[in-house]
């Protein structure tokens, strides 16, 4: 069997060629250098799609392991990256697996660690979730998966890296695989993957970053070593989701994106579900909310967010703040604690507004009593001052015009906090435009 070539002809050792026939089926595909498919480009062999590398886009190969053999994706740089590829190969030593390591190639301290688990691949998955966690990384940092570039294929950027150990040994002891059955190219094989439905989540704009990068494909600052193009859309697929967006609006989304954001997801929407929306919902959703979620109670506040919008528009622009920002707090109260009726004493709107005149936060519960909800007066005693305040009803069933109001209850007003007057204003003023001063209310 003769050397296989690699980029621009380079032989690889022969070892090299067998391991990769051993550990991958006959699925193949041609990335470019960025990481993207080739589109419209049939690879049937992987000596097909060697000498396809450096025509046209085509800058590496990318297979599919066969049944029984995965890859352990190491993309973190620097001794991080040494750390965690000798970390998951202890493992494999402990749980006496099969396993192999190459340096990946782009940076030094990334690898690939194959394994032919032997039926363990929850139990690799499970420990690879405990090693992000110890290293404070995200899941495409170190991730198990299916299909990747062979030994035998130069890194996109250019490239061949040799797997350390003694290859020989390494294929000698290689277990023997089941191959696995050729999948018929049918509809059925490919059959539709369902989109996982996140928790309940009041709907709201995007953070502006993420509007920036949707709208004109900026990339927006993010923390971490990967800055690869995958990174960034599971990103902006979380903070759709967290924003409130299902599966049809965020996809909506991103069809409509720049063409150079969200660019892979808009490629398939399949894949963009199975690898992108279905993590990002388990990400978001893993964090159990701080509290039972009352469809009721969701429904009514979004509705009174609807009326605080529409009597905003009815103000002089100079009044819009402050009702915008006592109206939200009251609305947000209710959201977090999930009861119709809070209290709203003025010494706590003064701290959580930063309105320190309280005779505009009088005026704007004035002018809410009747347009947004009740301004319930009769709850306050002067004798227990500090247990008791004036409360804010809304109504449960405004669309019937039935008022079904809470009976008052006792409750401790907060604790003093430190004024946030800027970031709030600045928060609503981004969220509802139209606040500033010369700007014509409708």
């Amino acid at each position: 069997m003769s050397k296989q070539r690699g980029e621009k002809g380079a032989r690889v050792p022969r070892v090299v060629a067998q391991l990769d026939a051993a550990l991958f089926g006959r699925r193949w595909f041609v990335i470019d250098a960025s990481n993207v498919r080739v589109p419209r480009v049939d690879v049937a062999t992987l000596e097909q799609g060697l000498t396809l590398i450096g025509k046209g886009s085509a800058a590496s190969v990318v297979g599919r392991l066969r049944d029984g053999v995965c890859v352990v994706d190491v993309d973190v740089a620097g001794e991080a990256g040494h750390a965690i590829a000798e970390d998951v190969a202890r493992w494999c030593d402990r749980a006496a697996l099969w396993h192999l390591v190459r340096p990946s190639g782009g940076a030094d301290g990334r690898h690939h660690v194959f394994v032919a688990h032997n039926g363990q691949l929850e139990e690799l998955k499970t420990y690879a979730a405990s090693v992000r966690a110890r290293f404070g990384v995200s899941t495409p940092n170190v991730d198990v998966r299916s299909a990747v570039r062979p030994l035998s294929t130069p890194h996109r950027c250019g490239g061949w890296t040799r797997p350390y150990g003694d290859l020989r040994a390494a294929l000698r002891s290689l277990p023997e695989i089941t191959p696995a059955s050729p999948r018929p190219a049918t509809r059925s094989a490919v059959g539709a993957v369902t989109p996982e439905t996140p928790r309940p989540r009041r709907r709201r704009p995007l953070p502006r970053e993420w509007q920036e990068y949707l709208r004109a494909g900026t990339l927006p600052r993010i923390g971490g070593q990967d800055r690869s193009r995958s990174t960034y859309e599971l990103i902006c697929t979380g903070a759709m989701v967290r924003a409130g967006f299902d599966v049809e609006a965020a996809w909506e989304a991103i069809q409509v994106a720049h063409p150079s954001a969200m660019s892979k997801a808009r490629a398939s929407r399949r894949r963009w579900v199975r690898a992108v929306w279905n993590r990002a919902v388990r990400d978001m959703d893993a964090a159990a909310p701080e509290y039972a979620v009352d469809d009721q109670v969701m429904a009514a506040v979004e509705q009174g967010r609807a009326r605080l919008e529409e009597v905003m528009w009815s103000l002089p622009a100079r009044r819009r703040p402050a009702l915008l920002l006592v109206g939200h707090h009251l609305l947000d109260r209710i959201e977090r604690t999930q009861q119709m009726r809070v209290p709203c004493p003025e010494r706590d709107l003064v701290v959580e507004t930063g309105i320190t005149d309280r005779k505009t936060i009088r005026s704007v519960l004035q002018l809410l009593h009747g347009r947004l909800g009740v301004l319930d007066t009769t709850t306050f005693q002067p004798a227990r001052s500090a247990q008791t305040s004036y409360e804010f009803v809304i109504d449960t069933a405004p669309e019937q015009g039935v008022r079904e109001i809470p009976p008052p209850r006792i409750h401790t007003p907060s604790r003093a906090r430190p004024a946030v007057a800027g970031l709030l204003s600045l928060g609503y003023a981004t969220r509802y435009g139209g606040l500033s001063r010369g700007v014509q209310s409708r």
